[in-house]
């Protein structure tokens, strides 16, 4: 049985510089909002290097995690399906109580996933 590479840190900063730009451009293209795409390109390129040897091409991985990703954003942030359609609304509470809500506080709020990857990393305390 063929090995899979290892995925190392100089591995994936040389994928970084040679891929980050125009991932990125194509990103912002698809998702049209900056944070959307800085978001998904460091989830997919930290999630890549957690997964090392399991991801047998980093390149596409990232490529196809990033749109992923952003996809999973928008859905979230807007109640749409990236193929169409209306989805039940991103927070069905009323509005002071919604966590989208900027009048509950002057902390800076965050989208569900980037809080439990907040939470996750002991950045934040909730």
């Amino acid at each position: 049985m063929r090995r899979m590479a290892e995925t190392t840190a100089p591995d994936l900063g040389d994928l970084y510089r040679h891929e980050a730009p125009r991932l990125w451009r194509a990103v912002f293209a698809y998702a049209q909002d900056r944070a959307i795409t800085d978001d998904a390109l460091a989830e997919a390129f930290a999630r890549c290097l957690r997964r090392g040897g399991e991801v047998r091409d980093p390149r596409a991985w990232i490529w196809r995690a990033s749109f992923r990703m952003a996809a999973g954003e928008l859905k979230a942030r807007r109640g749409i399906s990236p193929q169409g359609g209306t989805l039940a609304p991103a927070c069905s509470l009323s509005p002071s109580t919604c966590w989208m809500d900027p009048s509950r506080s002057s902390e800076p709020t965050y989208s569900p996933s980037v809080r439990g990857r907040l939470r996750t990393a002991g950045s934040v305390s909730w």
